[in-house]
């Protein structure tokens, strides 16, 4: 995203290093490396509970300082694998808990997971399970 948003850091030779050794693009958020911070979903759907995390953060100073100042949405893109982490459902309760309403997650349902399809070791209503938290769900 950093690199699609214009910052000249990101560029398309740092993001085919993405998570080597050294690289700017190390795919965990790092400090002091890019001019922004990206936080992926790895490792094992933690980028989904960070995210979280922004939007609680996000609520918190809104309380503090006002609408005015601080008023942003969080973003998230998560796949099915990271929908699968223990850690994920923990946040996603959380959240649902606490009305986060200005927290987004576009689900990637490609049935896919780093082992191969879903199907060999989920079988979970992901959008069901969304409802069931509190969050509202749109197809």
């Amino acid at each position: 995203l950093l690199h699609l948003t214009g910052y000249k850091a990101a560029t398309k030779e740092e993001l085919s290093n993405f998570r080597q050794w050294g690289s700017k693009t190390a795919g965990h958020p790092e400090y002091g490396h890019m001019p922004g911070v990206e936080v992926t979903t790895g490792p094992l759907g933690q980028g989904l509970a960070t995210s979280i995390g922004f939007a609680m953060a996000e609520r918190h100073l809104a309380a503090k300082y006002g609408d005015d100042l601080v008023d942003h949405r969080t973003w998230v893109v998560a796949g099915d694998g990271c929908l699968m982490e223990g850690v994920s459902q923990e946040a996603i309760a959380l959240a649902g808990r606490y009305k986060l309403n200005k927290l987004t997650v576009l689900w990637d349902d490609n049935e896919i997971t780093i082992d191969g399809k879903v199907s060999l070791s989920d079988a979970v209503d992901q959008k069901a399970r969304f409802k069931a938290a509190g969050w509202a769900v749109k197809a």
